[in-house]
């Protein structure tokens, strides 16, 4: 008779049981991941939330474009260190804090009291040219369209980040007054060399006079910048000013001007380039670090504990509580044995 064949147990396929095991593993992983990148996320979120909060103002931060503010080679000015904070670079990101007249401290001021932002006397300023944040560039009082039908084009202007030098008084007689120096101008030019002023005439209305720090800037804004419609730049009136500048996130801003303006990034500081990768560095690695960080120090936690766990349930010289009993009753055993033969003996004799 035949024996029946049995059915044969197949046997485990071994890619199918690793894939089974990867599974988990990479869900892990992807999970580390985006743990990461919401930590990371929710920091610069924090940053902005922050910022808007201490400066009152949205967006509280501007990138400054361009090196009129710098101090190297300045012979003003002590050369700035190797990261650049302290004053204003290319690609810094400065926070704007709302003001009002009475709060800003000009130059001139601030000499007098010792009162310094950013490595020299007085306040920071942004501002936007005659006020005009976009319009034509053939004439500011002409809408969008008939600046298209007249030829002109239409731009949206770039704040101004410049020092407030002082304010000047515009009388109707035509002279000018500065108050911090209680000094009058007559015959409608002002000369005072210490703010950059040489020959400065055709000022309209009152308000600050402002100024880069660069060595570029050897005049007065009002004497030697214009504004979209290429008209004079007049003393900026406090309805035209964003802010004051408190505080910068340096480097981060050259993100933006590698990709929009890379002329201006080419042209910012060499040590400042270097400093964004350094931080960018920290930025992406650092919420990875701590999070691996973190999961580690767990693990040896939770190691500690099992082998504390472990080590309670023995005892003796290291033998299991099982162990130990067994040879108890051994002993025991053995005793009983020897307490037989002793009285076999006795009856014997």
């Amino acid at each position: 008779m035949a024996a029946k064949r049995g059915k044969r147990t197949p046997e485990p396929d071994d890619s199918e049981s690793e894939d089974q095991a990867d599974g988990p593993a990479r869900g892990q992983e992807l999970k580390a991941l985006a743990r990461d990148g919401g930590v990371a996320l929710g920091a610069v979120a924090l940053v902005f939330l922050l910022a808007f909060l201490y400066t009152d103002n949205w967006p509280p931060l501007v990138v400054v474009e361009s090196g009129s503010m710098q101090h190297d080679g300045n012979p003003r000015y002590e050369e700035p260190g190797y990261a650049h904070i302290g004053t204003i670079d290319t690609g810094d990101l400065v926070l704007v804090k709302q003001t009002s007249e009475g709060d800003l401290v000009t130059y001139l001021e601030g000499k007098q009291t010792g009162y310094k932002r950013y490595g020299d006397y007085g306040d920071v300023i942004i501002y936007y040219k005659n006020g005009l944040r976009e319009g034509c560039n053939l004439n500011a009082s002409w809408d969008r369209a008939t600046c298209a039908n007249r030829g002109g084009e239409w731009g949206a202007a770039t704040p101004v980040i410049h020092r407030a030098m002082c304010w000047v008084e515009v009388m109707d007689n035509g002279s000018y007054y500065i108050p911090e120096v209680n000094i009058w101008f007559t015959g409608g030019r002002i000369d005072l060399n210490e703010i950059g002023a040489n020959g400065l005439t055709g000022l309209k209305t009152s308000g600050y006079l402002t100024r880069g720090d660069s060595t570029n800037n050897r005049h007065v804004d009002q004497q030697s910048h214009t504004d979209l419609a290429n008209k004079q730049v007049q003393p900026v009136d406090i309805d035209w000013i964003e802010g004051k500048a408190r505080g910068e996130l340096p480097w981060f801003g050259l993100i933006k001007l590698r990709l929009t303006q890379p002329d201006n990034y080419d042209a910012a500081p060499t040590e400042c380039k270097r400093m964004l990768l350094l931080g960018l560095a920290v930025v992406i690695i650092g919420p990875f670090t701590i999070s691996h960080g973190w999961e580690w120090w767990k693990a040896q936690r939770r190691a500690a504990r099992e082998a504390d766990g472990g080590d309670s349930s023995s005892s003796g010289d290291g033998e299991p509580d099982g162990a130990r009993g067994k040879s108890t009753r051994r002993g025991r055993d053995d005793s009983a044995g020897d307490a037989k033969d002793s009285a076999s003996r006795q009856r014997n004799k």
